[in-house]
């Protein structure tokens, strides 16, 4: 459900991805009620790109230039300071892996809708309700052999999702 979009032009090796994606994925995961699988996470290499960005009116060309954007679902179940914890989580988790401190957060609610695996996404803080409201077709769907649908299943049960 949220999109997290790292645009960089510090180097990251695969391990490194997969250690801040994964890290990003529990994060949000854990902050919220939202199940890993509809966490999404891309990586945007700025130098390959040829991204330009001007900050204060000035080219940033040759200079780190690291961006975590995080495009979310807002609601009035979120407040203002568990976005500023997510932020503060999202800059700790870039500097434990990247060991650089080259990086600015935004974090943008902007999401009002969208369609993922075959189901609409549901409104912030609607989520229990929309995984109990599915939790049948997920099922079907993982009987069927959906490998991404039997891992939604068995998260919801492992973390409780439904209450």
């Amino acid at each position: 459900m949220p999109l997290y979009t790292i645009t960089h032009t510090t180097p990251l090796s695969s391990t490194k991805k997969d250690k801040l994606a994964t890290a990003l994925t529990n994060l949000h995961a854990t902050k919220f009620t939202t199940p890993k699988m509809f966490v999404n996470i891309r990586f945007v290499n700025a130098e390959h790109y040829r991204i330009e960005t001007y900050v204060a009116g000035k080219a940033m060309e040759g200079k780190e230039n690291n961006y975590l954007e995080a495009h979310v679902r807002a609601g009035a179940e979120r407040p203002k300071e568990l976005f500023a914890e997510l932020a503060e989580e999202m800059v700790k988790i870039w500097e434990d892996v990247v060991r650089h401190d080259s990086i600015r957060v935004f974090i943008y609610g902007d999401i009002i809708g969208g369609y993922e695996y075959g189901f609409p996404i549901p409104e912030a803080g609607k989520d229990q309700e929309w995984m109990r409201a599915n939790l049948s077709a997920f099922e079907a769907k993982a009987e069927e052999g959906e490998e991404v649908m039997r891992d939604l299943v068995a998260e919801i049960k492992e973390r409780k999702l439904l209450g």
